[in-house]
This record gives C-alpha cells, structure tokens and sequence, in this order.
C-alpha cells in the first residue's frame, strides 16, 4: 500500500488544475463595479496596482463612475470566452457588467498568459445617459 501511494502522490504534485482565465474575468469584472462604487478606481490608477489587469484608461473609469450608484444597488457579472482568432489586437474575454435586469457596460479582454493579467481592449455602454 505504501509504494502505490508515494508515486500517486509525485503523480498528484505534478499534475495542475488548468487556469480558470473566465472566472478571472469575472472576478475582475466584479472588481470593477465594487470600485466604482466605493471610490477606489482613480486610487488604483495612481498607484499602478490594479489586480488583474495590466493598466486602466481613464476613459473606462469615467464610464464606471457614472453607473455606480446602479452597481451599487445590485449587479451581476457574466464572463463568457471569445472564439479564439489568431490576433493578438482580438478578445480572448468579454465580461458583461449588470444592473438589476439590464445590461449596463460590456468590456472586451485580452488576457496575457505571461503576466497572468488582462488588457483591456474597448468597452461599449448600453445607456444613453
């Protein structure tokens, strides 16, 4: 029973769940509308420490500043992967940011392997404000 058990346990050690890289999306997604909310974006920016992702534009910052108030009363996120295109300018994620029953921000993603963080390639709003 012993000698079964030490090469299970080499073979255990060596083996690695694959990366969840959709449910990193959704955690960054997640992210996003809890700071726009609690005023912690702009923060971020400053200090170039922003979990998951690689850098932040203003311009998305703004964005999720004006629909705070509708993440803060309820949100949901849903992360879903692209087809995959050989092109490194084409979204590897799309997360779609929530309010209530209606579709308030969709972000395209390109996530870096090596850095295990995301670029954010365009964003749209489905409000007119």
């Amino acid at each position: 029973m012993r000698i079964l058990f030490i090469p299970l346990l080499f073979l255990a050690m060596g083996c690695s769940a694959p990366e969840d890289i959709t449910g990193k999306a959704r955690d960054l997604g997640i992210f996003l509308c809890e700071s726009s909310f609690t005023n912690t974006l702009s923060e971020l920016v400053s200090n170039q420490n922003i979990p998951l992702l690689v850098e932040i534009d203003t311009n998305i910052i703004s964005e999720l500043y004006k629909y705070s108030e509708e993440f803060w009363q309820d949100y949901a996120v849903v992360a879903y992967e692209e087809e995959s295109r050989p092109s490194n300018s084409a979204p590897s994620h799309t997360i779609l940011l929530k309010s209530k029953d209606r579709d308030i921000l969709s972000i395209h993603l390109r996530y870096d392997p090596s850095l295990k963080k995301f670029y954010i390639l365009n964003f749209f709003s489905f409000l007119d404000y």
